[in-house]
């Protein structure tokens, strides 16, 4: 009886220390957010903090900082901003520089920065007006490659030492925190698709277009690697779930949303598949 007694007595310790348990302490105790409108979870309700930022409740670090149990969260995401507003304040919303968020025991950054500094909206607002008017080919596509040539993606690329110095910019500031930086989802389908009136784009651009997400998509983990942060890859498990695609599939808003959010941006959807892909990243289950 007492080899009995004895083997009850640890199995119930080991219960207490089991990881995983609902006891756990949280890998993360100290976590900031930084990021552009894409992180900030814009048009979705609720909205929180100075409404110039467009930051919801709901963005993807809100969600993870619950589904971590992080006792200390702080979500600096705001629309507009650039890698510049990292370290120096935005004008346009009267925010102050994200990097001051930092505190001594922060442990977790994540970053969703990217499409504000590449240059890329106005090809985007290029290759709109010309769909307006040649509905199908590629146009935009032979455009933007003349003479073996792709400027779109030249954009893309020369942001690149940019973001390498926002992740150092990281790290000098918190050295000790586990920085991931968080790419962008599917927003085009990768195939030629008519998607009027969410997007006015000529049917046989939809590849090139939904291709230049990927590629900033690739400067975002190249430059991860090469400055000591991890990369979280979204788009991949948003394929098949962008702005064209039926209410119940998609999972980011076209010109008319159906689901409360910002125009071409994420829905809430979205935004908890992000959350989902962080986690992951992380480890935990």
């Amino acid at each position: 009886m007492r080899c009995i007694s004895v083997l009850v007595t640890f199995v119930a310790v080991m219960g207490l220390v089991v990881p995983g348990s609902a006891d756990a302490v949280p890998a993360h105790t100290s976590y900031v957010a930084l990021g552009d409108s894409y992180a900030s979870g814009a048009g979705i309700p609720p909205a929180v903090g100075d409404p110039r930022c467009t930051r919801s409740g709901d963005d993807y670090p809100s969600l993870t900082a619950r589904a971590l149990g992080v006792a200390n969260f702080t979500d600096v995401t705001c629309t507009s901003a650039q890698l510049v507003n990292m370290a120096a304040p935005q004008p346009a919303t009267g925010q102050p520089a994200e990097f001051d968020a930092f505190k001594p025991d922060t442990d977790l950054v994540t970053v969703g920065m990217g499409l504000n500094d590449s240059n890329l909206f106005p090809v985007l607002s290029l290759c709109t007006a010309i769909g307006v008017f040649f509905p199908d080919g590629a146009p935009c596509t032979v455009l933007l490659n003349l003479f073996g040539f792709d400027y779109a993606a030249g954009l893309v690329t020369s942001e690149a030492p940019g973001i390498g110095a926002m992740l150092q910019g990281i790290h000098q500031r918190s050295p000790r925190a586990k920085a991931l930086v968080v790419g962008l989802p599917s927003f085009l389908p990768e195939v030629p698709t008519q998607c009027r009136p969410q997007a006015i784009f000529s049917t046989g651009d939809m590849p090139y277009l939904s291709g230049l997400i990927r590629t900033m998509n690739e400067v975002l983990r190249d430059q991860a690697q090469r400055n000591g942060a991890s990369y979280v890859d979204v788009y991949s498990s948003s394929v098949g779930h962008d702005m064209c695609q039926p209410d119940d599939r998609k999972w980011a808003e076209g010109l008319f949303p159906t689901h409360p959010a910002a125009v071409s941006h994420p829905n809430l959807f979205g935004m908890e598949n992000e959350s989902a892909q962080v986690v992951a990243a992380l480890g935990v289950s």
